[in-house]
């Protein structure tokens, strides 16, 4: 079975979600998938205002890529700045979006296809954030849902995401 096909059955069955960009005017130039757990923190609102302005923080960075509005992406080096990033070890293939105003978020996923993210953990505030602990449970989140496909393994950034919107 092909990965989109693979995806689709995970969305039939609820246990991947399609991010919707609020702005329903917005262009789709990119699809973000979420795990069940992200869904519910995207999508229900909290008794908490906090939680809510969080909630909704990284509603907007997931607009912006999913609309190809201007993002800042570490692909190759360090980019103090950026909101998508790619972790080390690269072999991994885990990037985290990261919301950076005080709390800052991050959510952790891998790209199954170019322009196609799974949002699989966080969001993880990244003051309490262990990094090899949300890379290894991104991977064993993508081996419970796709064990009969690998992510995708670029060697450059276009491999992963289109140019459209994207600054390094």
């Amino acid at each position: 079975m092909l990965i989109g096909e693979e995806i689709d059955r995970l969305r039939n069955r609820e246990r991947l979600f399609l991010v919707e960009s609020l702005d329903w005017r917005a262009n789709r130039e990119r699809v973000i998938y979420a795990s069940r757990d992200l869904h519910q923190f995207l999508e229900h609102p909290s008794a908490s205002p906090g939680r809510n302005a969080e909630r909704r923080k990284l509603q907007r960075l997931f607009d912006r890529f999913i609309s190809g509005q201007e993002i800042a992406v570490a692909f190759e080096r360090r980019i103090k700045g950026s909101d998508l990033k790619r972790l080390t070890p690269r072999r991994a293939e885990v990037w985290e979006f990261k919301v950076r105003t005080r709390p800052q978020l991050r959510v952790f996923g891998r790209f199954a296809q170019t322009d196609v993210f799974l949002a699989l953990t966080g969001p993880v505030d990244r003051a309490h954030c262990n990094y090899n602990e949300e890379i290894t449970r991104c991977q064993q989140e993508w081996n419970t849902l796709l064990p009969a496909h690998s992510p995708v393994y670029g060697s450059t950034l276009n491999d992963y995401i289109s140019a459209k919107g994207i600054s390094l």
